[in-house]
């Protein structure tokens, strides 16, 4: 292997260990962000998308009138989770900055409908 290939190998380590730090950093900011800004309100999954060996649930929430859409990766299958309602913790400060508690379905008629959503209609909006 001569030089110029250990350099550009070595580049190439040193740009994927920044991106990965650079990730890592962001996502520690906006998990910090909810916990620190904390409310909590009532999403609809409404796609669910494998990639590899997990899978992304797409969700959307209303918080004082604006549509958020945003995802997470989810250990489910698209039947448990597809057109059901969950809790989502978001943050006060930017609303966009979501987690969906997957564990914790919302089946109150009630709760659904006082988030933004028509019950048991399939046009939920």
């Amino acid at each position: 292997m001569s030089i110029k290939e250990k350099i550009i190998g070595l580049i190439f380590i040193i740009i994927f260990a920044v991106f990965a730090y650079l990730i890592s950093k962001t996502q520690n900011e906006i998990k910090n962000n909810i916990l620190e800004n904390k409310d909590q309100t009532v999403c609809k999954v409404f796609r669910i998308e494998s990639r590899r060996s997990f899978k992304h649930v797409y969700y959307y929430y209303n918080y004082n009138g604006i549509r958020y859409e945003r995802w997470d990766n989810g250990n489910v299958s698209e039947d448990e989770v597809l057109n059901k309602f969950y809790r989502v913790d978001i943050s006060t400060e930017n609303p966009s900055y979501s987690k969906i508690l997957l564990d914790q379905e919302v089946t109150d008629s009630i709760e659904i409908v006082k988030a933004g959503f028509k019950y048991g209609s399939p046009q939920t909006e």
